[in-house]
């Protein structure tokens, strides 16, 4: 088996699942420059773009991608390069090629999105995508066509919502402190570095959250900041600011699995999130703007969290905030809004499908 990219996402919880039940399966992942996480002993690391990537991608009997699929092509112009995969893809009918997406969509993609390529192509090569509910459906198979197979399935990064976590093991990997509370921020990336989490930063006052947060909810409180890797280096974490790196490790489901506040803006986290039943509030100081940019599937003032335009606001939802009320819109909102069928098995049922397709292959 053959998977793409970073150590974390869908991908990780399919291998590490598949690990589990079927320790026999060979688990190659082609890694990236951008991968800061050391690779489980049973996964076989291979550069991105070497000799071996390629051989793989083409020779392995599963790839899995947290996009659409590994061999997929969406909006390649060089026709060299679109006939060698179209007649690669039509020759390796018998692979499955899985693509797991990579989050349950707010901003508009494929097709639909408002900077989306006149004439732009997809090669259709997935066996299947898979989706954690209703809405996500829809969106796929309005983005990237109706002939699309997508499978109720879940999603499997979404599985840690619904096991027993050991915090403090996740918490002293991620260097985060053990015996407080943790409020993360993650603001999503925009094409202005600076507003892509430097400029909220500066304008909220976070020792005066801080603060609140202790009145409104007690405890001691860190504060995490999780960023787009190219906005990093913009940003100085030192005991002046009061901000914790979230940027250590590569996986977003880990922060997110033992987090008790999130904040974000348009990042699909916030959908992911709601599983877990905990507080979230959205920090949406340029939506005229970002929605005019990337265009949004979903009135933002239509979901069940708070928006704030300034620090301000962002103050009084929180001080204001009620926990009954706002559990019981968010289960509203996965119940009857988007139709959510998450249950905490999908990277099993994955797993099932690769190790029956395997066995089959080889019979």
């Amino acid at each position: 088996m053959c998977i793409r990219d970073r150590y974390n996402d869908n991908p990780k919880y399919i291998s590490e699942k598949l690990h589990e039940i079927y320790p026999t399966i060979p688990i190659y992942w082609l890694k990236s420059k951008r991968n800061r996480e050391s690779f489980p002993g049973y996964v076989k690391a291979v550069d991105i773009n070497s000799f071996k990537h390629y051989l793989l991608m083409f020779t392995a009997l599963v790839t899995i991608d947290n996009q659409l699929g590994m061999r997929s092509i969406w909006g390649v112009t060089n026709p060299l390069k679109r006939i060698f995969f179209i007649s690669m893809n039509k020759s390796l009918q018998k692979q499955l090629n899985i693509g797991t997406w990579h989050g349950t969509p707010l901003k508009k993609i494929g097709k639909d999105s408002l900077d989306n390529i006149p004439n732009s192509t997809i090669c259709k090569c997935l066996s299947y995508t898979i989706s954690g509910c209703e809405y996500t459906e829809r969106k796929l198979a309005s983005a990237f066509g109706n002939d699309m197979t997508i499978k109720r399935i879940g999603t499997p990064r979404n599985d840690i919502f619904f096991k027993e976590i050991n915090k403090n093991k996740i918490c002293n990997k991620l260097k985060i402190p053990t015996d407080k509370k943790i409020l993360l921020f993650a603001p999503t990336f925009r094409g202005d570095v600076s507003l892509s989490g430097p400029q909220q930063i500066q304008d909220i006052n976070w020792f005066k959250l801080n603060n609140i947060l202790k009145e409104k909810f007690g405890g001691e409180w860190s504060i995490v900041v999780r960023v787009h890797p190219h906005v990093l280096s913009e940003i100085k974490f030192d005991s002046n600011s009061g901000l914790i790196n979230g940027n250590i490790g590569d996986d977003m489901a880990e922060y997110l699995s033992i987090t008790d506040i999130l904040i974000t803006d348009y990042s699909s986290s916030f959908f992911d999130f709601m599983l877990s039943k905990r507080p979230s509030f959205l920090y949406t100081p340029d939506i005229s703007s970002y929605s005019g940019e990337r265009g949004l599937y979903i009135n933002i003032n239509s979901l069940p969290l708070t928006q704030s335009h300034n620090p301000e606001q962002l103050y009084q939802n929180i001080e204001k905030f009620n926990n009954m009320t706002f559990i019981k819109n968010i289960e509203d909102f996965l119940t009857k809004e988007i139709g959510n069928y998450e249950d905490g098995h999908a990277s099993e049922k994955i797993a099932n499908d690769i190790r029956n397709f395997i066995c089959s292959s080889k019979s």
